[in-house]
């Protein structure tokens, strides 16, 4: 069980990769319809190194993982609020 979340967390973090890299024309992903500034580009890779902390730190039992969780936690559901909203406003 602990390996399969540790599994689904970096894959959480491999999709906020790919966020950094459309912002950064890496990679071009017609999955990710709206266009990302290299700002928030920084964001979405931001959020995927803590995704990638936190899998290892769970996988570890460091102590302070739940922190590192949180943290990533926090600056996904920042993605979306600021990705929904755009979508939001892009269809009025």
């Amino acid at each position: 069980m602990k390996v399969g979340f540790i599994i689904l967390i970096t894959l959480h973090a491999f999709i906020h990769f790919a966020g950094f890299a459309k912002a950064f024309d890496l990679k071009e992903l017609k999955e990710l319809a709206l266009p990302i500034s290299k700002p928030l580009g920084l964001v979405w890779l931001l959020a995927g190194i803590l995704f990638l902390m936190y899998a290892l730190a769970f996988g570890f039992n460091h102590r302070y993982a739940w922190l590192i969780g949180f943290l990533a936690i926090l600056t996904s559901q920042f993605l979306i609020f600021t990705f929904g909203k755009m979508h939001v406003l892009e269809r009025c």
